[in-house]
């Protein structure tokens, strides 16, 4: 019998995206029967509250067809973890499998090595990133969360070099602050990490990985994960 799935849902609707965040789970745990879902609308890329929150329904929205897969396990990555709780709480009725949100993996895996940051390119939900930090009660641990500069998030994701060379940036303020690693903040951010990883003035956790390697512990006989 195949083994049961772990549901990597992109709650953007950006289908290479879901295939690049796949692979990027599969690499870090390839023993993990990894397949992505994608959600049926809302934009290619978040970047504010508003898609956000919208992002958060349409994974809510994904609860039976999710079920109807019986996975083992199921990882929502986008980095505000949009509908990962609601998505928990449904399947808790069903299949009861464990569901994290990449964020929430990546702050657990983050507190084991210290005082961590954030580096990402979305000035408008930082809010919501320290929101969900509090929320899973790593307050004391966290030094802030530092940006990329360019005002079209778009057209900076599709230059790969101009990118690298923004979060460098950001994670060299982060380590001006005191942090002692540094969370790349964004699902589609995660290939970055294979990039810039070895050259970044602070150890990365790429969020999607993290992911993996947090569903892998919860799935793993007597395995136990973080809340997520």
């Amino acid at each position: 019998m195949a083994a049961r799935p772990v549901i990597l849902i992109n709650p953007n609707t950006n289908t290479e995206t879901t295939q690049m965040m796949v692979g990027v789970a599969r690499a870090a745990q390839p023993d993990l029967p990894i397949e992505g879902l994608t959600v049926r609308a809302g934009p290619p890329l978040i970047t504010n509250e508003e898609q956000l929150d919208g992002a958060a329904r349409e994974v809510a929205a994904l609860a039976d067809e999710v079920a109807g897969m019986q996975p083992a396990g199921v990882i929502v990555s986008a980095f505000g973890d949009p509908g990962a709780d609601a998505l928990a709480g449904e399947l808790a009725k069903s299949v009861g499998c464990p569901v994290t949100g990449i964020a929430a993996a990546c702050f657990a895996e983050a507190a084991t090595i210290g005082r961590f940051a954030v580096a990402t390119t979305t000035p408008d939900l930082v809010a919501r990133i320290e929101a969900r930090v509090d929320k899973l009660g790593y307050g004391a641990l966290y030094c802030g969360t530092y940006l990329t500069t360019a005002e079209d998030v778009a057209a900076l994701m599709a230059d790969k070099d101009r990118l690298d060379a923004e979060l460098e940036r950001a994670i060299a303020q982060a380590k001006a602050a005191g942090a002692e690693v540094v969370c790349i903040g964004g699902g589609p951010l995660s290939d970055a990490r294979l990039r810039i990883g070895g050259r970044a003035a602070l150890p990365l956790l790429d969020p999607v990985s993290a992911a993996a390697r947090w569903m892998a512990r919860a799935l793993a006989p007597d395995g136990v994960a973080a809340d997520g």
